[in-house]
């Protein structure tokens, strides 16, 4: 079997909700279908672009030029929302591809599945490769999306969108496909209650649980939920509020990963930071069973 490789900008489309469609309502799911790849053959040839393969309801798409790769996807999710308002999502990549007589292989190609995977109905995303290819041509207008971290790709990629009217732009949170997944680290109970407890030694943190009434206590039967009170600058310089509020944050941000602890947010907290009722009376206000009071002396 015979390879050639060569840098090319990869095209990754398919109908977004196609299985699920096609379990619904099959007789539209096929006229979707038909219809995407009518447009996609009559478009691809247009932009001088070479289909290398159709898998079900995706195809793969090569081009020499990101210019032409990104005017063809253009055209692409026009013709999508004219025939029928196909839901398509686009993916755009440059790098080396690996060629045989029908199928392309490489780096290349899987990042650009996965970029593709990120995308919503009539989205076209792009890599900073493609981007730093067409950023000084006026015809696209192209935005950030920030960083990504994908499967099985080692660095993180900064994923952009192209802005043009009638192309849709996702917003951070819509955007889910083939990432990596973050488990995240567990403080555990220990570590954060020697923190508080050297906050105590060192800088006149105070405590308060309002179950600590007798001199045993069941702690398995207590939920645990805590309110961080605004801290107070008791220092002469006015200016050091700043410094307190970042120590809060911090204390804040810490607290928020012990498993199962239920922390109450700062604006919930807000309304305490000039001339709160007792310790007593917050905890019944905010449902807490710890009140966490601070005073910063800088």
């Amino acid at each position: 079997m015979s390879e050639t490789r060569k840098l090319s900008t990869i095209i990754f489309a398919d109908i977004v909700g196609y299985t699920a469609l096609m379990q619904e309502d099959e007789p539209m799911a096929l006229r979707f279908l038909s219809g995407f790849k009518k447009t996609v053959e009559g478009e691809t040839k247009n932009f001088n672009g070479r289909i290398v393969q159709y898998f079900g309801d995706a195809c793969l798409l090569s081009f020499d030029s990101s210019t032409n790769a990104l005017d063809c996807a253009i055209a692409l999710q026009t013709g999508f929302r004219r025939d029928g308002k196909i839901p398509v999502r686009i993916g755009i990549h440059l790098g080396e591809v690996i060629y045989t007589a029908n199928n392309a292989f490489g780096d290349c190609v899987n990042i650009t599945s996965r970029i593709e995977s990120l995308g919503i109905s009539g989205a076209i995303l792009m890599s900073k490769s493609v981007r730093d290819q067409v950023k000084n041509k006026q015809d696209f207008l192209i935005v950030s999306l920030g960083s990504f971290d994908f499967k099985n790709v080692a660095e993180s990629m900064e994923i952009f969108a192209l802005a043009n009217p009638g192309i849709v732009v996702p917003r951070r949170e819509e955007m889910k496909g083939k990432l990596k997944t973050r488990v995240p680290k567990k403080l555990p109970i220990w570590l954060a209650l020697t923190v508080i407890v050297l906050l105590i030694i060192t800088s006149g943190l105070y405590v308060y649980n309002r179950f600590l009434t007798g001199n045993s206590i069941d702690m398995a039967n207590i939920e645990k939920s805590i309110a961080v009170l605004p801290f107070k600058n008791d220092s002469p310089d006015a200016e050091n509020v700043y410094f307190c509020n970042g120590i809060m944050e911090g204390v804040l941000e810490n607290l928020g990963k012990i498993p199962d602890l239920s922390v109450v947010s700062r604006t919930s907290v807000e309304q305490y930071r000039e001339n709160p009722p007792s310790s007593t009376e917050i905890a019944k206000q905010l449902g807490v069973n710890y009140i966490l009071d601070k005073r910063c002396f800088l």
